[in-house]
């Protein structure tokens, strides 16, 4: 492809300046053109130089050649909003418009997006991480809270790389890997028993849901009467009309004994006509809901209550089902984000192999050890 050099006069505030232009036909005939720099702080050899360069990259990626003038950002994110409104949840509409909320406090609705560099997305990453692009709020965020930021925004740049508006995506190396800790509370039966028992009937169904079959919040409060095959035991997670799973996967899960028969009562006591399974539940007062519950149970809260109770049933899973089998039944693409931010070791876990019950059970010696009053002697 052949690039051209020219000069171009632009009137600014400071006065007249002169740039160094490259200019060049993309395959459809359109006229495009880049600014290379001052002519007072460029000399002319060195303008020929980066063209030379450009014709290189245009070789090695023809897709840069069709590149044109890139949008502002925020052109650029009310464009991708709206492109992609009827084919994202509108929880994740709302992390992407929380994201580009961060976006345009620190580079402003005038900056364009292929002036974004690797260590302006570096800086971007910084100011987040203290607090200072959070309004009103000074307090920073933690790691994971900035790690979930900078993903939704490294997914909008490589859109636009993906449709051609920039060549390389400047937010590519912004996240970092976080260790995340496991230490969240475990719900025994006992526990989920005094929760259920506190909870209204409608906020017990999605409590039983996220416990004993591992559903999203969202998949609970959508699952439908026609979801449930009562004859083979499995609840299908489905697109409706109204509602769409996450990833738009449908997929089948084992619905175990006790839940079947919470929701068999659940089903005799449902209105005539009524569709959805959690009919009536607002979704919004969900939260306050389950830690009123939880209260009234005399247990302690614990943060983000239905995910916690979701992440019980899968760790309950693993104990018996093969990783693969429990990635499947918790809608995972991948056995590592079961296997990572899901599964922890209980209390229950270690009580089988280091408690009596384990030894008497198993063990002639561990009966033994049982009827002692004084600690066996340890082996040296």
């Amino acid at each position: 492809m052949k690039i051209s050099l020219s000069k171009d006069t632009k009137q600014t505030q400071s006065g007249i300046v002169h740039y160094w232009v490259a200019r060049w036909y993309d395959g459809t005939g359109r006229r495009r053109s880049k600014s290379l720099g001052k002519v007072e702080s460029m000399t002319k050899r060195q303008a020929k130089k980066l063209l030379l360069r450009m014709e290189k990259d245009f070789e090695d990626s023809p897709a840069l050649g069709r590149m044109g003038r890139a949008p502002t950002v925020k052109d650029f994110v009310d464009t991708f909003l709206e492109r992609r409104k009827h084919n994202l949840a509108p929880a994740t509409i709302v992390k992407y418009k929380k994201a580009a909320e961060y976006l345009l406090r620190y580079f402003g609705e005038g900056r364009r997006i292929d002036h974004i560099t690797v260590n302006d997305a570096e800086a971007f990453r910084a100011k987040l991480a203290d607090g200072r692009l959070r309004g009103s709020r000074d307090r920073g965020l933690c790691a994971t809270s900035v790690n979930i930021q900078m993903r939704q925004i490294r997914a909008l740049f490589q859109y636009a790389v993906d449709t051609e508006l920039i060549p390389e995506n400047p937010f590519r190396k912004s996240v970092v890997t976080v260790k995340t800790a496991k230490g969240w509370h475990y719900v025994s039966r006992e526990e989920f028993q005094r929760i259920m028992a506190a909870c209204p009937p409608k906020i017990g169904l999605v409590v039983a849901l996220s416990r004993l079959a591992g559903l999203r919040r969202g998949e609970a409060l959508h699952l439908r009467w026609d979801d449930i095959d009562w004859q083979n035991g499995r609840l299908v997670i489905v697109e409706h009309d109204d509602w769409k799973p996450k990833d738009h996967e449908r997929r089948i899960v084992p619905l175990c004994a006790e839940l079947a028969d919470i929701l068999l009562k659940a089903y005799e006591q449902a209105s005539e006509g009524q569709v959805k399974v959690c009919e009536g539940v607002i979704e919004d007062n969900l939260h306050r809901d389950i830690s009123a519950a939880v209260k009234r149970a005399g247990l302690l809260p614990y943060a983000k209550p239905f995910h916690t109770l979701r992440k019980n049933c899968l760790t309950d899973w693993a104990r018996t089902l093969p990783m693969h089998v429990v990635a499947a039944y918790a809608g995972h693409a991948n056995i590592t984000t079961t296997s990572q931010y899901y599964l922890q070791v209980s209390e229950a876990d270690y009580d089988r192999i280091s408690g009596k019950n384990f030894w008497s059970e198993n063990t002639e010696n561990g009966r033994k050890i049982e009827n002692q009053t004084e600690k066996p002697p340890v082996s040296k």
